[in-house]
Parts: C-alpha cells; structure tokens; sequence
C-alpha cells in the first residue's frame, strides 16, 4: 500500500524500494523550523496551486463516527487544530488520494496519519 512497486514510465520508476522510510515530520515543514522543504517527489506550495487550477486532484474527507449496538452513530469525530490567528476550531480528517491509491487506502492513510496508527478503524466493506 505505501510503497507499491512502480509501473513502467511512472516518475517514479526508478526509486528503490524504502526509499522515503527515513522521511520525518521535520521533512514536511514547509520554510521554517528544518529548512528540510518538501519531502523528494513532492510539489511546492506554487507549483500544487497551479496543479490545483489546472487539474482536478481526488481528496478524501472523513467522518469519524461510532456506533452503539444497533448500529446508530452515537459519536461523531473532529479534530482540533490552531488556525492562522491562533484560534482553536474543528477540523475533519482530509487528504490527497495518492497515485494507484485506492479510496478505501487512502481513507486508511489519512486516518493513521491524523489519528495515529491506534486509532484501527473498522471501514464498511461496501
């Protein structure tokens, strides 16, 4: 799933396999802090922006729910995140759909990455 082997011609092709197992945290600091930028293969600011406008770009956005026995959602799930002005607000789980990424991959993705990889959830089969 996180590092499918490439096919032919993909811009990827040549990676070795384990290539990113060293990417940290800091390698996503965008400026500041590491100086690291973005991690190899990654976009910059300007050029996702422009990729943004110029094509369309499959996003998940997910909603964290549990259920009682009966299966009727009794909670619902956000996250807590500081805004620009230092406020705090909700936020839900969301990202990119990666290249030969299954929804339901990503979904699982995107849910270890803001949840930690604890969290286990139980996605529907359909």
């Amino acid at each position: 799933m996180n590092d499918e082997v490439p096919d032919e011609g993909d811009y990827d092709a040549g990676r070795g396999r384990g290539e990113f197992d060293n990417i940290t945290p800091e390698d996503f600091i965008h400026g500041g802090g590491s100086g690291h930028g973005n991690p190899p293969g990654w976009l910059g600011p300007a050029d996702i922006n422009r990729a943004r406008h110029q094509m369309p770009i499959a996003y998940v956005e997910i909603v964290p729910v549990r259920t009682d026995e009966m299966g009727r959602i009794s909670q619902v799930g956000s996250l807590l995140r500081v805004s620009d002005d230092g406020s705090i607000e909700r936020t839900l789980i969301t990202g990119r759909v990666l290249y030969h990424e299954t929804l339901r991959e990503a979904i699982a993705r995107n849910v270890a990455k803001d949840l930690g990889d604890i969290a286990l959830p139980l996605l529907p089969r359909a």
